[in-house]
């Protein structure tokens, strides 16, 4: 076993349960962070990157700066872009951190990273609920192209949820104002019809 490797085991467990998409106590979070930098010292590893990015994102909101915290998670995804410029993934965790930042410069970042994101295959199910609720907020910002692809992600997620996932897409819509407009782009699609009256009850 390398020094990276003996340096990033005290996190792995933690990194499984990200993976996993568990719910992990700040202790754990801070644990996670600290053995996957103490790994990057001894050797450059693209999972390692995302997994700090990941948790130094999670960490912001519980802490006292989270700017810092964003700022931190915005450098290594674009770390883990330069070696994997491919990654939507990376893109969309790029375009949801600079929804934390203010300003119409960052939203315009933001904008475009998520359009990358559809553009190298965020269209997929386990991404779907993020490109969603990111996409969604960045709806007047995001150019004809990439709104056109967010209706056909919104469609593809209808068609592979259940009740209680499709009254979700409909309340995410409805929290942005996109409401209106989510029920004109599904109006053919089965199952819709109980909410065309514009109610989600």
């Amino acid at each position: 076993m390398g020094l990276a490797a003996i340096a990033a085991a005290p996190g792995d467990a933690v990194a499984h349960a990200l993976r996993a998409r568990q719910n992990l106590s700040e202790e754990e979070l801070v644990r996670l962070a600290a053995s996957r930098a103490r790994a990057l010292a001894w050797h450059d590893d693209v999972d390692h990157r995302r997994e700090l990015a990941s948790a130094l994102a999670a960490l912001a909101p519980r802490r006292a700066e989270p700017a810092r915290y964003y700022l931190e998670s915005m450098e290594q995804t674009r770390a883990a872009l330069l070696a994997a410029p491919a990654s939507p993934h990376d893109w969309l965790r790029l375009a949801g951190l600079g929804l934390a930042s203010s300003g119409h410069q960052a939203r315009a970042r933001a904008a475009s990273d998520f359009s990358t994101a559809l553009l190298t295959g965020a269209d997929t199910p386990g991404l779907r609920p993020g490109v969603l609720q990111v996409g969604f907020r960045l709806w007047s910002s995001l150019p004809g192209s990439a709104k056109s692809m967010l209706l056909d992600v919104m469609r593809h997620a209808w068609r592979d949820g259940g009740t209680m996932e499709r009254r979700g897409i409909l309340a995410l819509a409805d929290a942005n104002g996109l409401l209106e407009l989510a029920l004109m782009a599904l109006r053919e699609e089965e199952g819709i019809e109980p909410y065309l009256g514009g109610r989600l009850s």
